[in-house]
């Protein structure tokens, strides 16, 4: 009895590896360009609404919506003039309402749909996910429900940090700048605080 494979089961198995690695390899590239083009979108769209707050002399605001449910997604709202930001102990106070109480009070204060950059709600696709939204002015992280990120008429931004991750190797954070409104983009995830100090 010989011990050994043949020349044709060693070419047999090649081939079954080599057809494998075609029809998955273009997937697992595709799936990662197609993050990366998404997380580039969302940051040319943070300096989109930089420009169109001081065009239009509005408050505009970034919604993230990380739903477990709906998925996650991201849309703009604006309101006319300068909306002036809640601080800490009013954000955590608004964050105890319900829906239909916070709905509401957005009505209140003038915030509504804008569609001038973004015809709809953007989705993320498919095993991109925000993990959290770190703030500047805030002692706490968002990882779950709506975070608003502002950028005021006179072209500040309210100073955050996003990062976004396919839960497995991919993570990104893209940090706006509080003055510029300039959206950078860093491979891995990277605290506001480490930020700061580069």
């Amino acid at each position: 009895m010989k011990n050994g494979f043949t020349l044709i089961e060693v070419m047999v198995v090649l081939a079954i590896i080599g057809a494998i690695l075609v029809t998955v390899a273009p997937r697992l590239v595709d799936r990662k360009t197609t993050m990366k083009s998404t997380v580039r979108a969302f940051a040319s769209t943070t300096r989109e609404i930089h420009n169109a707050s001081r065009l239009f002399n509005s408050t505009y605001r970034l919604v993230i919506s990380m739903s477990a449910e709906e998925g996650h997604s991201y849309y703009i709202e604006s309101a006319p003039g300068n909306v002036p930001l809640l601080t800490d102990d009013q954000l955590k106070d608004e964050s105890k309402l319900s829906d239909e109480e916070l709905e509401e009070k957005q009505k209140k204060i003038g915030f509504s749909a804008d569609a001038r950059i973004l015809k709809s709600p953007v989705s993320l696709p498919r095993g991109l996910f925000f993990e959290e939204i770190e703030y500047g002015n805030r002692s706490y992280v968002i990882s779950e429900g709506k975070a608003y990120i502002h950028f005021l008429p006179q072209g500040l931004v309210e100073e955050a940090v996003i990062h976004l991750t396919d839960r497995k190797t991919l993570n990104w954070t893209i940090a706006i700048h509080p003055i510029t409104g300039q959206s950078d983009i860093f491979d891995g995830k990277k605290p506001l605080k480490e930020l700061r100090t580069e």
